[in-house]
Parts: structure tokens; C-alpha cells; sequence
């Protein structure tokens, strides 16, 4: 493990976090989407001693885009008065929240420090993320650099990492069951009573953390599933697996039906009643049309904004990068996609049992992450890119294998590929925080 720390792993996460800081430094103020609300989710256990409810009049959708979210927004002393009132995160799985409380009570609510947090969760998430990729291709550690330089410097990504929100626990979470799924998959056999409990305890945290962070818990089960299926006492693991992850988040949902009622164990029917206001999906379509010549036609802005909101798209999404730049990104995105289809076409017969399951459950962890962004902007206009985020991990492993399918019949190269795209990276993000967030925003 030590030479990974002093190799290619350092410098990513080294430069992840000047990156990350000089993000938390530079975002004005609440200018992270949502971050007032996850703010006050932290103030109020912090204060009170107690996880917050949701309610009625927590959400004020005037007031957060016309007073916070536009760019130089200047607050009046009344309107931070206000801002105390936004709360429409208070439905939130409450474990970052609750980590999070002692550093509001230790720095007196410093928003910086919640924010640095933040980064360091996702440089943990960042170095679970190479573990889990290390363990289907360890002997292609620039395969595994590569990959995770683009979970790790994506201007969309450190930007929501610099933040105060719940999305960096939630991913450093996932990141460790999809190494520890993994991991059971590529060995092949049975899974011991240990690491079963293992995996069960860390899909439980996820149930305490975020919603989102339930898409991996379909694909770890059926993975628990089918290889203890190899051993005797497969029932005893698969009952074990599934009692200790569901017995961690039964308090929690047993908490949500007392206090919202009916089936809403997630609270998230109550937040349906709350967000009054917000554009529906049926609004957008009756307004713009399924699909025309006008660009802002459901199908056409939804393709357009989640890309566009995938790479970097900052403030509440309404400081773009400049056209020119997306025009490169998108012709990056598909040239990496039809390299990694010629991989697929033409290397994945190479690889091992293992690694040909561990690519299926990654790729099973795409799909639930697609089908949650379509569920979610069938109620709701949420073309952005970062609820894909949990798909983050195999779409990079994806980008790094296509490429390195072309690379590899330069050698030198591909050894170093790794370097210089953590090199362009950088400077990518550098030109978003320097030539675009700041100027747009401070």
C-alpha cells in the first residue's frame, strides 16, 4: 500500500486537495447549490441537539433564486435573517449531518471549515475509489491512475466537494462498497461471515446518509447473493448481509412513517409537499414541448444542461463555461465512448472470469444511477449531471480503458498517459475557477 501513497495516488489526491481548498476558498457564500439548506441541517443539530423535520414553509423557492442563487448575490441583513429558513434538506438521512455538527460547534459555525469537510471526504472517497479499481486491474496500475484522476479532478466534482453538502460522505460510502463488492467478486468464492458483516455495516451507513447512495445496494446484494450460493452456508451470509444492512437504517425509516406517514420512509413524499414551487416535469413539457426546434424542449435542454452540468456548470447552475470548451469536452466524451466500445468489442475477451463479472456489476451500478436520474426528472426539471455522480466510478474506469486500448501500442506512453491527463485535468480546473467561477461570482 505504501508505494501507491508515494506514487500516482499522492499526486492526484495532493493535487485534489490545493484544488479543493482553493475551490472552499474562492465560491462565494452559499453559491454551491442547496449548500444554505444543508448548512442549517448541520446548525440546527448543532444547536439544538436534535435531527430536524421537514416542514411545511421550509422551502421558499422565490427567495432562494432570486436572493441567494444569482451571481454577486449581496445579502441584506434580512435576508440573512432568512436564510436561517431554508431547510429543505431536513428530510436527509442525517449521518453527514451529524459528523458534521461538532466542527459548526468547535469553529462557531464557520462555513469554511464545514466546507474543508467536506474536501477531505472526498479524498477519502478518492483513494477508496483507486482500491476498488486497483482490485480488478492490478497489474494496470496507469489504467487505475488514469480513472481515478477523473473522478478526482472533474471541475464539476471538486466544485461539489468544496461545498457543505451530504454528496462527499455519500460517495466516499459508495466508493467503499463497490472495493469491497468488488474485491468479493474478483476473488471468486463464497464470502466469509466477516466480510459480509463488512459490506452489510457499510450499505447500512449509506442508508444513513443519502438517497442516492442506495443505488449500489441492488448490485452488492445480487453479488453477496450469487457467490454464496459457491459455499454451504450461503442462507446463513445472505440473511446475515441483509439483517445487518437493514437493521441499521430500520431506525431511521421507522423514525420517517412516524413522523411523515403512510409509506414515506425516506421522506421524501414530504418533501413533494414542501418544494411548492419548483418547476414540474409536466410545466417544462406543457410549456416547451417533448422534443423541437426549440432548445429549450424537454429532451433537447435535458441532454444539452446534464452535460454541460456533468463537466461543470457552477454556481446554481447558472455560470456555464464557455462554449468553445464545451464544444472540446463533447468531442472528448464521445471519442472516449467509442473507444471504450472498440475495448469492449475487442479486449474484454482477455480478461478474466473475475474482471468480466466486476465490469457487470459496475455496470449494473450505471444503470440503477440512470434509472434514479430519469425517475427523479419524471416529477422533476433536474437536468443536472451530478445526480449521475454515483456513476461516477465506472464511467471514468470506462474513459481510462478506452483510451489506454489505443495507447497500448505505445508503452512508454501509456505508462505515463496517467500524468498528463492529471496534468490537463489541473489546468482545466484552474481555467473554471480562475477564468470563470471567480470573476462570474465574487
Amino acid at each position: 500500500m505504501s508505494k501507491f501513497l508515494h506514487g500516482p495516488l499522492a499526486v492526484i489526491v495532493g493535487f485534489y486537495l490545493a484544488l479543493g481548498i482553493a475551490f472552499a476558498v474562492t465560491v462565494p457564500a452559499w453559491q454551491v447549490p442547496d449548500e444554505p439548506a444543508h448548512y442549517n441541517y448541520i446548525r440546527q443539530i448543532a444547536q439544538q441537539g436534535q435531527i430536524p423535520v421537514l416542514m411545511p414553509g421550509d422551502y421558499d423557492g422565490a427567495f432562494n433564486m432570486q436572493r441567494i442563487a444569482p451571481p454577486h448575490a449581496q445579502l441584506s441583513e434580512a435576508d440573512r435573517a432568512q436564510l436561517e429558513a431554508v431547510q429543505y434538506e431536513d428530510h436527509q438521512p442525517p449521518l453527514y449531518y451529524l459528523l458534521a455538527a461538532p466542527i459548526f460547534a468547535l469553529t462557531n459555525g464557520s462555513l469554511l471549515a464545514l466546507r474543508l469537510f467536506s474536501v477531505l471526504l472526498g479524498a477519502l472517497g478518492i483513494g477508496l475509489t483507486w482500491l476498488a479499481l486497483r482490485e480488478v486491474f492490478p497489474e494496470r496500475p496507469g489504467v487505475v491512475a488514469f480513472a481515478t484522476a477523473l473522478v478526482a479532478l472533474l471541475p464539476q466534482h471538486v466544485f461539489m466537494l468544496a461545498g457543505v453538502n451530504n454528496d462527499a460522505l455519500a460517495e466516499a460510502l459508495l466508493a467503499l462498497v463497490v472495493w469491497l463488492t468488488l474485491r468479493l467478486i474478483v476473488r471468486g468464492r463464497a464470502p466469509t461471515a466477516a466480510e459480509a458483516g463488512a459490506l452489510a455495516v457499510t450499505l447500512g451507513l449509506c442508508f444513513l446518509t443519502k438517497t442516492t447512495a442506495y443505488y449500489m445496494p441492488p448490485v452488492a446484494g445480487l453479488a453477496v447473493l450469487a457467490l454464496s450460493r459457491r459455499g454451504r452456508v450461503w442462507v446463513f451470509h445472505v440473511g446475515l448481509f441483509a439483517a445487518l444492512a437493514a437493521l441499521i437504517g430500520l431506525p431511521w425509516w421507522a423514525r420517517n412513517l412516524a413522523l411523515y406517514g403512510g409509506t414515506d420512509v425516506m421522506g421524501l413524499t414530504r418533501h413533494d409537499l414542501v418544494v411548492v414551487g419548483q418547476t414540474t416535469t409536466a410545466e417544462w413539457i406543457a410549456a416547451h414541448g417533448w422534443l423541437s426546434a426549440d432548445p429549450e424542449s424537454y429532451l433537447v435542454r435535458g441532454a444539452r444542461f446534464t452535460f454541460q452540468s456533468w463537466w461543470g456548470m457552477f454556481g446554481w447552475l447558472s455560470v456555464a463555461l464557455p462554449g468553445w470548451l464545451y464544444a472540446a469536452l463533447l468531442a472528448f466524451s464521445v471519442l472516449s465512448l467509442a473507444l471504450f466500445v472498440a475495448y469492449a468489442i475487442r479486449a474484454a475477451r482477455k480478461l478474466s472470469n473475475g474482471q468480466k463479472q466486476a465490469l457487470l456489476a459496475l455496470a449494473g451500478l450505471t444503470v440503477v444511477t440512470i434509472l434514479g436520474f430519469v425517475w427523479y426528472n419524471t416529477k422533476y426539471v433536474q437536468h443536472q449531471g451530478r445526480y449521475l455522480f454515483p456513476a461516477l466510478i465506472p464511467a471514468a474506469l470506462a474513459v481510462s480503458l478506452g483510451w489506454h486500448q489505443v495507447l497500448a501500442r505505445l508503452p512508454a506512453l501509456a505508462d505515463r498517459a496517467w500524468l498528463l491527463f492529471t496534468g490537463l485535468m489541473v489546468v482545466l480546473d484552474g481555467y473554471a475557477l480562475l477564468r470563470v467561477i471567480a470573476p462570474a461570482l465574487r
